[in-house]
């Protein structure tokens, strides 16, 4: 008797959902915030204690969708954080059904309410402090990538925001609500679908006001940043990408390339994070041997094995070789348990969700 293997595209999303009443009281600042980390630093506030919070997310192909509810606290990602996970490059479209929040993002500060649906651009820096004891939110992640497909060149989106009283707020908050409600009956088949779907509803409801936001005397620049990106992408196997070759191929001044690239800490910084990314994602998805690495590195223009180990361990925390060893499923848990054992893997696994994010479409 012969059995018919299962299409594994028929299986459901992987969906990530913990209740702080599972956790020990001691354990929820932990979980929570190890698991957002990518994308900010939680702070506890001092006259509030984190007491209670609800999560659920699935990623839906290349973007992210997160429903919950969390008590009082602050969320930072200041210059420092910014560079250490710039690989969080993300537009997070927030709608909050309860509470709000007081934010600073890219030089803008707004309130975040049940009254707008509110982009926060994690391009730049942002300092957040909830208003209410406890909040609920709806939120989407979607990587800066796939909007520039829809909207060409886009620099700060920090403060979008749709009166969900007006017809375009009443239709995305709807389409919101209902995937929110609808993640544990779609199939990974569908899940491309969907996405793209999601992401161009957003960018025809937000259509008018990013056209009004990036008409601003540096478009040039900004043109010319999506530009030198594009062209980076495109060659980062050349051991000779440099800063050299930029300003020669872009006809720009050091100080603008600089500039341009200040929030990542420099071009070659971002040079190296993109080649670091890539390496770590052929390690985890393919079958690799240690002797194979230095390889791999050079592929993706390292130019020496210790180069390379040095920034990966520098980035990740973790040698290649560990990575190898424990393949995708197990880097995030073994990463982090090095110093929190008692923190539940699905923490890890979200964290995880939010740096992968639009790695897909760059490689």
């Amino acid at each position: 008797m012969h059995t018919i293997p299962k299409e594994p595209n028929n299986r459901s999303l992987d969906i990530i959902e913990f209740n702080s009443q599972l956790l020990e009281q001691d354990q929820i600042f932990d979980f929570w915030s190890e698991s957002i980390k990518p994308l900010f630093l939680c702070e506890k506030k001092e006259d509030h204690k984190l007491e209670h919070i609800h999560h659920k997310s699935a990623k839906i192909d290349q973007i992210v969708l997160a429903k919950g509810g969390f008590s009082s606290q602050f969320f930072v990602r200041d210059r420092k954080h910014l560079l250490r996970h710039d690989d969080s490059d993300h537009i997070l479209v927030q709608w909050y059904a309860q509470g709000g929040c007081h934010v600073d993002n890219g030089g803008r500060n707004y309130i975040q309410s049940p009254q707008h649906i509110v982009m926060m651009d994690l391009g730049y820096e942002s300092f957040s402090s909830t208003i209410l004891p406890f909040s609920e939110i709806i939120t989407l992640i979607i990587p800066r990538e796939l909007l520039q497909e829809c909207w060409g060149s886009i620099d700060n989106l920090a403060g979008l925001s749709l009166p969900v009283d007006s017809t375009r707020g009443v239709l995305l908050k709807n389409f919101m609500l209902s995937l929110s409600e609808e993640l544990d009956g779609i199939k990974v088949s569908d899940a491309s679908t969907i996405a793209q779907v999601t992401v161009q509803m957003v960018c025809s409801m937000f259509k008018n006001e990013v056209k009004q936001t990036n008409v601003a005397p540096d478009i040039f620049e900004v043109e010319l940043k999506l530009l030198i990106k594009n062209f980076i992408v495109t060659n980062l196997c050349n051991p000779q990408l440099s800063a050299d070759m930029l300003i020669e191929r872009f006809h720009c001044s050091r100080a603008t390339l600089y500039r341009l690239f200040q929030t990542y800490g420099g071009v070659a910084r971002y040079i190296d994070f993109l080649r670091l990314k890539r390496c770590y994602r052929y390690l985890v998805s393919n079958p690799v041997k240690r002797g194979e690495i230095t390889k791999i590195a050079q592929y993706w223009g390292f130019r020496n094995r210790q180069q390379f180990t040095r920034q990966f361990r520098q980035h990740f925390g973790v040698n290649p070789s560990d990575v190898v060893m424990g393949g995708a499923d197990n880097f995030p848990q073994r990463y982090s348990y090095q110093s929190h054992k008692n923190i539940a893997p699905n923490s890890y696994r979200l964290a995880s969700w939010f740096t992968e994010l639009g790695c897909a479409t760059k490689s």
